[in-house]
């Protein structure tokens, strides 16, 4: 019960690192949504994040420890409440190219 439950605490916690625009690591992911060359959308314990860019693809994902690596160019992060395509995002992240 309690290698479950560090793992829980371990899968909830969400962090976010990026590396000079070209690769992106993050933690507290619970499932990859949908995934193109243009976006990908994961969801986390309590909502959606969203990333754009281009030529992404994928490195990893561990649905054990919610641990996500995408490379391509990172033009925005964006959180949502709520599923991706409502209106109401709660913060976004966006660069000019």
């Amino acid at each position: 019960y309690l290698r479950l439950e560090r793992l829980m605490d371990q899968n909830s916690e969400q962090n976010v690192f990026i590396y000079s625009r070209k690769r992106i690591e993050l933690s507290g992911i619970t499932d990859v949504c949908e995934f193109t060359e243009n976006t990908v959308e994961m969801t986390l314990s309590d909502g959606f994040l969203g990333i754009d860019g281009e030529e992404l693809k994928i490195d990893y994902f561990s649905s054990d420890t919610g641990k996500v690596a995408i490379h391509g160019l990172i033009s925005a992060i964006t959180y949502y409440g709520k599923a991706p395509n409502s209106k109401k995002a709660k913060k976004s992240f966006s660069s000019d190219k």
